[in-house]
């Protein structure tokens, strides 16, 4: 992940630099002042536009956002404005490349005030992985918590659903080729498998969507005798907010077991990594900046 914060830069960098043209493109946002975080950006596109790159920025922070354009002359997305109210620059910047992650140039700049008081929105809102409100994930949240009363109940079997019916991808595990776009919790729910950061994303996605504050934790985990923390972030896990309390919680650990030797995923649901003591739970965890 730090690798493509590297390459957002790089071509932030490089799109603002590149832009010495008035281009056709023109975006607006249907409102200056949000009181729920959240605003639509809309424009016209010129037809060759492959991607849209969104960037907010507030007090020195920022939140990137790439969309492909539809292939028309018009543009729209949800904005979520996920960190808290206060003022906000939005720049929106598009390619013509096929690939996403190619060059890009800046359209426009638009400048947001977000009003809502809600606390911990940016562990409430969906992001480009975490689809909190795509539809599929809504459906089976209704269907997990339904006739569930707290959200300690609802967090408690949102993590037993994804424990019991996501697969360890051993796979792609053993390639080392881990793709951002594989880990999302779309993807992860629609393939019934992934590693670590999918279940992860998957579990976020579920817990924000029944309305439940829940963040990815990444880090170290280390397992097996002697082993030791060697400062090299290879796994994830969430924290889910309960009645102001961050509860930790690891899908993956608690899902079962991998043989190495006949490279097997076999399913053991449990909950020894559902709200462990926290001194536990650091002997072999260690959270990363």
């Amino acid at each position: 992940m730090n690798k493509l914060l590297i390459i957002f830069s790089i071509l932030l960098s490089f799109s603002a630099q590149s832009q010495n043209w008035i281009n056709a493109n023109t975006f607006a946002a249907n409102t200056l002042t949000s009181q729920d975080s959240s605003v639509i950006i809309s424009g016209d596109i010129e037809k060759d536009v492959k991607w849209i790159w969104i960037k907010e920025t507030k007090d020195g922070k920022d939140n990137t956002l790439i969309l492909p354009s539809s292939g028309g002359t018009h543009f729209s997305t949800k904005l979520y404005l996920r960190m808290g109210a206060g003022k906000y620059e939005i720049t929106i910047l598009y390619s013509k490349n096929e690939t996403k992650y190619a060059s890009y140039f800046q359209a426009t700049t638009l400048q947001l005030e977000n009003s809502d008081p809600r606390e911990n929105i940016d562990a409430l809102e969906p992001t480009e992985l975490i689809q909190s409100d795509d539809s599929e994930i809504m459906d089976l949240k209704d269907s997990i918590v339904a006739g569930l009363q707290t959200d300690l109940e609802k967090t408690q079997a949102i993590h037993d659903w994804v424990a019991s019916n996501i697969a360890y991808d051993v796979e792609m595990y053993l390639s080392g080729v881990l793709k951002v776009e594989d880990l999302d919790a779309l993807t992860t729910l629609q393939k019934k498998k992934s590693v670590c950061e999918g279940y992860a994303n998957l579990a976020v996605a579920l817990n924000r969507a029944a309305g439940i504050p829940a963040r990815l934790v990444v880090g170290e985990g280390i397992n097996g005798p002697g082993a030791v923390f060697k400062g090299v972030a290879n796994h994830a896990w969430n924290e889910v907010l309960i009645d102001g309390k961050w509860m930790i919680q690891d899908t993956t650990w608690d899902a079962g077991f991998v043989d190495f030797s006949t490279k097997a995923f076999t399913f053991r649901l449990q909950q020894k990594y559902f709200n462990p003591d926290p001194s536990i739970f650091a002997l072999n965890h260690k959270a990363m900046p």
